[in-house]
């Protein structure tokens, strides 16, 4: 018999058992984290492999077991899942036979949301830097607040901060499968639209336009909708069906008449970034904003969490105090990280996995390297020659995209392509490792493209087209941060 009892009759008792199934995601780790956090105790998950994730989660009690089975879903009150476990998984399978209630994770989290003020940021592009930069100024200005980002703050070494006390909770919202829409939110942010998870929409852009209409009209009436009005995505098909009163538009272009913020002056430094903005509205100027990111994308990136912040109405922090804390922002894993030098080159590594990431990333270094460099070798500069390793990330993402991703390389001077990493897709591929390579190559004659296959080539590869000065940089969201640090320790430095 299936179990029909409601999801807050269930979650009001803090002993249910619960079970998440994908629980070393980036996203189910947060949520069983936050859940743990606030008093439900009785908590286990399952991966199919072992993590930083599953180890940390280990080290707070949480049970977990790596690989799936049936068995882990016995006795238990609810399963939460990951939106990458498909519906044949063992433990989804044995708990619809036994009538174990299965609810993707976004439920879960906006169960939870409801009990709190929260920030939801959303978009294709830059929603993991702007939600872990709004919630570490939020938390460095007095605001107690629970943070869920999608990446691990370097300020807090996690995916998560997590206060008792809290009022107000920032969340990334994830339009992978569209459950983005589900989190209540007073104030909702879009960074950008872009041609991404379409096999989910039915590759139809319409669909996606439609889930972010739906997630920017669920706002609540007395909160705040932030817009990034450069994105002819979110002008064209969104702002139009926009019916909350109350929307916060941010701009690059001081054409654009409609945007009540407007960024400028965005200069590259060694450091970080520095830009003014100015609020139209109250005829504010911030001048030299300092922030200790790299390159225009993150001017915005920071630009939609100030917007938040400090002109939604919502918090009474000082606007000096909150620049001079947003200084200290370390970043987050995976965004141009720099690891260490090997035989005179630069190595960084990078999640970039989509046509627009790869190139805003190497304009942002082709940029930076011709700035000034981390130390003073090289006679105090960098070679300027970049070399990418690249990792494609899901082959329907490849084949919908080869086009876009032929095109994103023009500030490297050699790409190196390896394995498309599957991400359990289940997709074929159409291009092969050398089809990649053969295409850019033909939109890049002057570049090197190498295909490359088992490891020690590539690494061989790498060396036989760097030279000290050089940057290295892994791109992708499989694998390649790994290769990225086996690499680096290959040889001595």
């Amino acid at each position: 018999m299936k179990n029909k009892t409601p999801l807050k009759t269930l979650l009001s008792n803090k002993f249910c058992k619960i079970h998440f199934c994908g629980i070393g995601g980036v996203g189910v780790s947060a949520l069983a984290q936050m859940s743990h956090n606030l008093g439900y105790h009785n908590i286990q998950g399952s991966d199919a492999v072992s993590n930083d994730m599953v180890d940390f989660l280990l080290t707070k009690g949480i049970n977990i077991t790596v690989g799936h089975d049936a068995k882990r879903v016995e006795n238990v009150a609810l399963v939460v899942r990951s939106g990458a476990v498909k519906d044949d998984n063992v433990e989804i399978v044995a708990a619809k036979a036994n009538g174990i209630p299965i609810i993707h994770r976004a439920e879960m989290l906006a169960f939870i949301m409801e009990n709190f003020d929260s920030i939801v940021v959303s978009g294709c592009h830059g929603k993991t830097t702007t939600t872990s930069l709004l919630g570490y100024l939020m938390q460095s200005n007095g605001v107690s607040v629970n943070i869920l980002s999608g990446g691990i703050m370097r300020n807090y070494n996690s995916n998560t901060k997590l206060d008792q006390d809290a009022k107000w909770c920032v969340v990334e919202g994830d339009e992978s499968d569209g459950a983005f829409a589900l989190l209540p939110h007073k104030i909702g942010i879009i960074t950008n639209i872009d041609s991404d998870h379409l096999d989910w929409y039915g590759y139809q852009m319409e669909s996606l336009y439609q889930k972010f209409i739906d997630f920017a009209n669920s706002t609540k009436p007395d909160g705040a909708v932030v817009v990034f009005v450069d994105d002819e995505h979110i002008v064209n098909h969104i702002l139009p069906f926009i019916t909350h009163p109350n929307i916060i538009r941010y701009s690059c272009d001081s054409n654009n008449q409609s945007a009540n913020l407007l960024i400028q002056n965005v200069q590259t430094t060694s450091k970080g970034s520095t830009f003014d903005l100015t609020n139209r509205d109250r005829n504010l100027e911030l001048k030299d904003i300092f922030v200790p990111l790299f390159g225009d994308h993150n001017a915005q990136n920071a630009t939609a969490a100030l917007s938040a912040l400090l002109f939604s109405g919502y918090f009474a922090c000082d606007p000096d105090d909150v620049l001079l804390t947003l200084a200290n922002f370390l970043g987050v894993e995976r965004r141009l990280s720099f690891h260490g030098k090997r035989r005179g080159c630069y190595i960084f590594d990078d999640y970039a996995h989509h046509p627009t990431e790869i190139n805003a990333t190497l304009k942002t270094l082709h940029n930076l390297v011709r700035v000034d460099p981390f130390d003073v070798e090289q006679n105090g500069k960098f070679s300027g020659r970049i070399t990418v390793v690249f990792e494609p990330h899901r082959p329907s993402r490849v084949n919908h995209l080869i086009s876009d991703f032929v095109n994103s390389f023009s500030f490297a001077n050699n790409v190196v392509v390896i394995e498309t990493y599957g991400a359990f897709e289940g997709v074929e591929s159409r291009y092969s490792t050398h089809d990649i390579a053969k295409l850019i190559q033909e939109k890049n004659p002057n570049k090197l493209i190498i295909p490359i296959g088992p490891k020690n080539n590539l690494f061989l590869s790498i060396d036989g087209i760097s030279k000290p000065g050089d940057v290295v940089i892994f791109m992708g969201a499989g694998h390649s941060r790994q290769i990225a640090k086996d690499y680096l320790m290959s040889s001595d430095l």
